[in-house]
């Protein structure tokens, strides 16, 4: 398994947030992208916490690379102050007590994902004049309330702002801040050169499931049914790919290789603006002024 897991938390595989994900795994030289939007599972709680649906196998497989990655990146947009339905639904299906926190006899919350560090890559039509005003709700909910909760330290945040009306020289610029954010981190995780063959591309994906963590049904803290099964990497695509009987990947998802990435490329049309009914979140992007960093 690949030192760095990047989750694609966008549902548009044409999204700028997809192509961001892909230039970070691209640089790093050891990374897998995790495309949630490819995988068969079920993002609604239907029991909330008094009974665990049963872990679909697209999703076990998703799991376990969460407990085989070393640092995890997430990418996504903010609309409405939070991230989309897609990512919190994995979340909320994905970590479970026992397997990836539980808590203290008073209450806190340990983190049994510790050990990792990540970056949540923040995109938005908001700029960064109006955030004192609308707030940056979306970052503490990845950063503090998730993945610090389960263990992540450090969790750096980084804003891609003002996407609506940002230039193709800016948009130029975020591609060069996320590929150089992924090779610096890759020096940093010993990746070196890519151990999956591909197009040109040190990106892979997970496929296969196991009957790993939290299994089994039920609400309280405790270990699940079985141990973790480990994914196989095929470097044919830089997303997650459907167990056996999922369903396929929809058609578009962005190819592995840099080379087919054009900053250029349309507008998808989806709102990503924090404060109310964004406008779109199309182009790649990514500027110096607004790809600031903050630990949350």
């Amino acid at each position: 398994m690949p030192n760095a897991l990047v989750i694609d938390g966008h549902p548009n595989p044409d999204s700028l947030s997809a192509a961001l994900a892909q230039s970070y795994a691209s640089a790093h030289g050891d990374a897998v992208v995790l495309a949630l939007r490819d995988l068969d599972f079920e993002p609604h709680m239907r029991f909330g916490y008094r009974r665990r649906i049963p872990i679909e196998p697209d999703l076990q497989a998703a799991r376990n690379a969460l407990h085989e990655a070393r640092r995890i990146v997430i990418v996504a947009p903010m609309w409405w102050g939070g991230v989309p339905a897609l990512l919190k639904g994995f979340f909320d299906r994905a970590l479970l007590p026992g397997d990836e926190y539980r808590m203290s006899k008073l209450g806190m919350p340990i983190g049994l994902l510790a050990g990792r560090s990540g970056r949540f890559f923040m995109l938005a039509d908001t700029p960064a004049i109006a955030l004192p005003f609308t707030g940056n709700s979306a970052a503490g909910q990845v950063a503090r309330h998730t993945m610090r909760f389960v263990g992540l330290r450090p969790f750096r945040v980084h804003r891609f702002l003002g996407v609506g009306a940002a230039s193709e020289a800016r948009i130029a610029r975020w591609f060069e801040r996320a590929a150089a954010l992924g090779a610096a981190d890759g020096a940093r995780d010993g990746a070196g050169a890519s151990r999956v063959s591909g197009a040109g591309s040190g990106v892979g994906h997970v496929s296969g499931a196991g009957s790993g963590p939290g299994s089994g049904p039920g609400s309280g803290p405790g270990p699940g049914a079985g141990a973790s099964g480990s994914g196989a990497l095929d470097s044919s695509s830089g997303t997650l790919a459907p167990s056996s009987g999922a369903r396929a990947p929809r058609s578009g998802a962005l190819t592995s290789s840099l080379s087919t990435l054009d900053p250029s490329s349309g507008t998808d049309a989806l709102p990503v603006s924090g404060g109310g009914a964004g406008t779109s979140e199309s182009r790649p992007e990514r500027s110096a002024d607004s790809t600031l960093s903050e630990v949350v």
